[in-house]
């Protein structure tokens, strides 16, 4: 499967030139930066989280878990799209991975 995703995706962008490449990744990275922000806009604030009416136990090991792992879901994504458009591939794709990692654990 990873094959035929690999050959499917090099014919896409053999048949553009790096014109037309540079405009898919920079549209790619917009989409990105978008959903990163609307997901930034949906998680709770530490504020938030302070006042909840949990038991505190229960909310301290949620909080310890869950919140910071799905706020680093949006940082390592974001980074990953400055350090991708700045060309530094090496970071980019690190910091994709961390984030996919993140948000596996999240799951």
């Amino acid at each position: 499967m990873a094959n035929e995703d690999s050959r499917i995706i090099q014919a896409q962008f053999s048949e553009m030139n790096n014109e037309q490449i540079a405009d898919k990744i920079a549209a790619d990275l917009a989409e990105a930066r978008g959903r990163l922000r609307l997901l930034a806009e949906h998680l709770p604030t530490p504020s938030i989280l302070s006042r909840s009416q949990k038991p505190r136990k229960l909310h301290t090991l949620r909080y310890a878990s869950e919140k910071p792992q799905a706020w680093r879901v949006e940082e390592f994504g974001r980074a990953a799209c400055d350090m991708l458009q700045r060309g530094d591939l090496v970071v980019g794709i690190s910091n994709v991975r961390h984030a996919v990692e993140s948000c596996a654990a999240v799951w």
